[in-house]
Order: C-alpha cells, then structure tokens, then sequence
C-alpha cells in the first residue's frame, strides 16, 4: 500500500524513503494510507472517513473487504470499478448502508442531485 499509493519504500519499522520528502517516519504517511492501515488491522469496526482517502485507495479498500469487514463514510464520489463484487458497508450524507456498485451510484446520484457539486464543504 504504502509504495503504490505513497511511491514511498518502507524501510525499517520507524523509517520510509519518500521521494519528495526523502526520509520519513510513518507519522508523515498520506492520511489515505494511514486509513486503510486502520482498516485492515484495527479490530473495533469503525466506520472510516473516506475523505481521507482518494481514488488511489479504492483497490485497496477492495482487497481489505476480502478479508475483513469494511465501513466507509461516503464523503466523497469515488471512482470504484463497476464489476466489484465484495461487500463494503458504505453510509451516505442520509445515514442509508449501500452494499453493491449500482446501490453506491444511486446514493452518489441522489446526494449530487440534492447538494450538487461539494468539495472541502464549500457548494459550487
């Protein structure tokens, strides 16, 4: 996770190499691939916030659901592949629990269609 979405190379428990900022601790990982480490070992069920995580994240919010429960927080659209087959509780803006491709594009459409274009908060 940490090289495909980060591009950065773990090399020791406390020390990764990034290429933009040379190294680093794992306290400076990209919020995406702190929240699906969340995901994949926190033992508590939470329902995690993907505004924290961008569309580099979707494959593997897929492949933690092979293995485990996962509970997103649908902050934003994002771009997961259509023939996706396994399960993810996903909670809209009105609290509805989505569980298939076609049920998250229609809680994504209804909830474009009633707030429009919303980014950061702020209504375009």
């Amino acid at each position: 996770m940490v090289l495909d979405i980060d591009k950065s190379t773990v090399l020791g428990v406390r020390s990764i190499e990034s290429p933009a900022w040379g190294l680093i601790s794992p306290r400076e990982l990209s919020g995406g691939v702190k929240t699906l480490i969340l995901m994949l070992f926190d033992e508590n069920g939470y329902y995690y916030p993907a505004n924290a995580m961008g569309d580099n994240c979707c494959k593997w919010i897929l492949k933690i659901s092979e293995v485990r429960d996962v509970h997103l927080l649908l902050m934003h659209t994002m771009l997961f592949p259509e023939d996706f087959t396994t399960p993810i509780t996903l909670v809209d803006l009105d609290n509805k629990i989505v569980r298939s491709y076609d049920e998250y594009m229609l809680a994504v459409a209804y909830n474009h269609d009633r707030l429009g274009d919303v980014e950061d908060g702020i209504k375009y």
